[in-house]
């Protein structure tokens, strides 16, 4: 008869793998529970378009901090069977510039080492990825500053099915796919105010304890609804300006205004503004990430270049100063067009003899001035893109792994600390965020 059996452990497993806890925990078990820690935790970048991870950083070369992606071209339709001029093929890119190297560290004993993996994984895997992924979220949704797209909660002052739709439209004017749900990021309160207003429109009390567990509130109105604690706010300046050009004629755009290629995107520059506006922005009323209607300019559509009831929103992107810190150019995003097959906007038929103004999203709700509003963000996959790739696995040590799932690639590297007695680990990964289709994407704003 053989011995008897003790381990009362034999069954489990990390990625189908059996564990052994008689030993040292391995760099890399402890890479893939946090690997997946991290992969769980992501809930804004894990809806973001991950395609072009690939392209980011090719394998045996050095890892770039720019990648170049290109976007459709755009074309003109004939009428009859005569050939007319053919469309340029003009083709526009984007470019992604940022990369960041984020990473934990965290020493273990040889007594800590050998517990029971499962409290190993609760005392210090997991609360470091929870930080990590705290981290990866907030600076992702650092890009909601560069969304033009705005819905003011003028209704009731607090998001409902009504405000949902509302900015609903502007993403359907923008032609945002349906090819799947759409995603829709609450902060805290919107989120109570919203199921609140529709009650019994989510999923069935069956599927609601797991969807809290995960973050994902349910399904209605074509997005999937998540709660996010992490979402920056949108602070007005205490004095919202309305910026009036001197010139008076709508028929083309004032001289001052110029479309210009800024940081590998085109962008609106607003030039000479000392002298072009009727009234010189300051940082008092002007900062970057503000949202302006721009008069007296309406959206167009995309395909049939017809108006449509939408008026332009353009938000700010950069402020160049002299050395006084007057503002002397304003660069604003998207790029206006007005004519050829990218045209984007028109001359509202209704204001044609309004002069060129940029006015606040907020100029309207006088009692709001220089309130902090709380934001929300509805979006598509295509609107953003997250890019990762794995850092090199670093020579001179046999302590190092590397490990890739669902487009986080991760690499951990043990030592051993004689004098201590502790292993020091470290974990590492190397990732970029950038908008591939700001249009796709609209923030709701709700005072507090």
């Amino acid at each position: 008869m053989g011995s008897p059996n003790f381990n009362t452990h034999d069954n489990l497993k990390v990625f189908d793998k059996p564990l052994n806890i008689n030993h040292f925990h391995t760099r890399r078990l402890i890479l893939k529970e946090s690997i997946l820690g991290l992969h769980e935790r992501l809930i804004a970048v894990n809806n973001f378009n991950k395609q072009f991870s690939k392209e980011f950083g090719k394998t045996g070369k050095k890892i770039g901090h720019t990648l170049k992606i290109r976007k459709p071209n755009a074309f003109t339709v004939r009428e009859g069977p005569t050939m007319g001029t053919p469309s340029a093929v003009d083709e526009e890119t984007t470019m992604i510039r940022f990369g960041s190297q984020l990473g934990v560290d965290f020493n273990l004993s040889s007594v800590e080492q050998r517990l029971e993996f499962r409290n190993l994984s609760h005392q210090v895997i997991q609360p470091s990825m929870s930080r990590l992924s705290a981290e990866v979220e907030r600076r992702a949704l650092q890009m909601i500053h560069q969304i033009p797209n705005a819905h003011v909660c003028r209704h009731k002052g607090e998001l409902d099915f009504r405000n949902l739709l509302q900015a609903d439209q502007l993403l359907n004017s923008h032609l945002t796919p349906r090819n799947e749900p759409r995603v829709a990021l609450l902060n805290p309160d919107d989120q109570m105010n919203f199921v609140s207003s529709i009650k019994g429109q989510f999923e069935d009390s069956g599927k609601v304890s797991r969807g809290y567990r995960e973050g994902l509130l349910g399904t209605t109105a074509g997005y999937r609804f998540y709660v996010h604690t992490m979402i920056p706010d949108y602070i007005d300046p205490v004095t919202p300006i309305v910026l009036r050009a001197r010139e008076t004629d709508t028929t083309t755009l004032p001289r001052f205004i110029k479309r210009k290629e800024k940081d590998g995107e085109m962008m609106t520059l607003l030039r000479d503004v000392q002298s072009a506006l009727t009234r010189v922005p300051t940082d008092e009323n002007i900062r970057i990430g503000q949202v302006f209607y721009a008069n007296p300019f309406v959206w167009c559509h995309r395909e049939t270049k017809q108006p449509l009831d939408k008026r332009v929103q353009l938000v700010v992107r950069d402020l160049e100063k002299d050395g006084d810190g007057k503002i002397l150019k304003i660069w604003l995003t998207p790029d206006l067009v007005f004519e050829g097959p990218r045209q984007n906007a028109v001359v509202n038929p209704a204001r044609t003899t309004e002069p060129f103004h940029l006015e606040s999203i907020l100029a309207e709700a006088e009692e709001h001035k220089g309130r902090k509003y709380r934001q929300s963000l509805l979006f598509h996959r295509d609107a953003f893109c997250y890019l990762s790739k794995a850092l090199p696995k670093v020579g001179g040590t046999h302590r190092s792994s590397m490990e890739s799932f669902d487009g986080i690639n991760a690499r951990f590297i043990s030592d051993y600390d004689t004098e201590k007695d502790v292993m020091l680990h470290r974990f590492d990964i190397y990732i970029g965020f950038g908008l591939l289709n700001p249009h796709y994407a609209c923030r709701i704003l709700t005072p507090v």
